[in-house]
């Protein structure tokens, strides 16, 4: 994922703490002004291989693994344990429904084991991938 920011200071071991402002979903809000989304920002830190200097708006990239990762956990890990609730209470002769949402509860269990996991090796790592001009960024 690439995303514009503007760096604030610069760091030891070529790192360099940023600005972002996270927008709306579809990235345009200053495009079209269609939606009441008010832009958040956030500080980062980041890998500065291109040495910018504070001041300067840099192309920011992250890695989409860790959201992706995330993502498919809280939307099919509750998915499946439904499922196989369902299918395991009607070939029990239990309450097929029933079973099918105690298998969507039980899925809670490996996404926040999941989440804690991810959280605590800061596994979100974001890279300066290059300058940019004040016409490439309406963003700050």
């Amino acid at each position: 994922m690439e995303q514009y920011a503007r760096v604030l200071r610069t760091l030891p071991d070529r790192r360099a703490e940023l600005l972002v402002l996270r927008s709306a979903a579809c990235g345009s809000c200053e495009g079209c002004s269609g939606c009441a989304h008010t832009p958040q920002r956030l500080t980062v830190t980041a890998e500065n291989p291109v040495d910018a200097a504070p001041g300067e708006r840099v192309l920011l990239e992250s890695r989409s693994k860790t959201v992706l990762l995330l993502a498919m956990a809280v939307y099919l890990l509750p998915l499946v344990f439904g499922f196989a609730g369902y299918a395991l209470g009607g070939a029990l002769g239990i309450s097929a429904p029933l079973c099918a949402l105690a298998g969507f509860a039980l899925a809670a269990v490996p996404t926040v084991l999941l989440d804690r996991r991810l959280r605590n090796r800061q596994s979100v790592r974001y890279t300066i991938v290059r300058r940019t001009g004040e016409s490439e960024c309406s963003v700050m």
